[in-house]
């Protein structure tokens, strides 16, 4: 047999024990989740048949506290933009289960978008459940530095949900919009859901919270 065919016919064998390999590898792991993780994909899935309404805001804290507060509810107020405004808050949300079954997550990741603008992203690891046919609060902790955005054209929706937010009345409502991802964990591996569950709510205005 000629030598190039030799090699051919070689290189032939070794990709299709790769490829015997790596089905193997994913059958493993489909096996992993099917038997030892089949519960908790379930509850998290279950998630997404939640229910979910605002419930409040707290844990406000703006520019920390004494001069570097009134320097941001100044900046708020006027228009002046310091270098940094930081606003940490915990954005909590009813979590109603219709179903019999518990749903519950080991983490979550999270965006929340005011009037069709980013406002911060974030991660929480702190395990969640919601026993079936009840409601249970979930809490969201959110950091950010609101002066990338005060420095935008989209300086008025953010001024108006941080007025609202440190006792100083806004004249419009903000659209709030919250994308929450459950995860799992699986032995070593970390299961995503593969798309986000969307949350829509008002706040702010003369709309009373």
């Amino acid at each position: 047999m000629p030598s190039g065919t030799i090699f051919v016919v070689s290189m032939a064998k070794k990709q299709t024990w790769k490829m015997k390999k790596c089905f193997g590898v994913l059958v493993a792991f489909a096996m992993m989740v099917a038997i030892c993780g089949c519960g908790s994909v379930r509850r998290a899935t279950a998630m997404k048949d939640c229910n979910y309404k605002f419930k409040s805001i707290g844990n406000i804290s703006f520019m920390g506290k004494g001069q570097s507060a009134a320097m941001g509810i100044l900046g708020v107020l006027t228009g002046f933009v310091p270098e940094e405004m930081p606003l940490d808050f915990t954005l909590y949300l009813n979590v109603e289960n219709p179903n019999d079954s518990r749903a519950a997550v080991e983490s979550l990741e999270y965006s929340v978008d005011v009037d069709g603008v980013e406002f911060a992203k974030g991660k929480t690891d702190t395990d969640f459940s919601v026993d079936g046919n009840s409601t249970a609060v979930l809490a969201l902790p959110i950091s950010t530095d609101i002066r990338r955005i005060m420095n935008t054209e989209h300086r008025k929706a953010m001024a108006n949900v941080v007025r609202n937010m440190i006792g100083v009345k806004a004249d419009n409502v903000s659209s709030v919009r919250v994308k929450i991802k459950p995860s799992v964990r699986i032995k070593r591996s970390t299961i995503k859901s593969p798309v986000f569950i969307p949350i829509t709510f008002e706040y702010g205005g003369s709309k009373k919270q």
